[in-house]
């Protein structure tokens, strides 16, 4: 597993930014749970946990 933040606001401007990978599933949760309760929602990130074949988005400005 994956643990990566990705924007809070859905921009297509910004890049999904990889946190830690090669997690057990169970950590993995953990991990997050205890970040979202120190984040604020309207911070710019937000973690979330995805699969380890997951692709990070890179963002439009980098495609140009």
């Amino acid at each position: 597993m994956k643990i990566i933040y990705t924007s809070n606001f859905s921009n297509d401007a910004v890049k999904d930014c990889l946190l830690l990978e090669n997690l057990h599933p169970w950590v993995a949760n953990w991990i997050v749970t205890e970040m979202q309760r120190q984040t604020h929602e309207l911070d710019m990130y937000w973690p979330i946990v995805v699969e380890d074949d997951y692709r990070l988005w890179r963002g439009m400005e980098e495609l140009v």
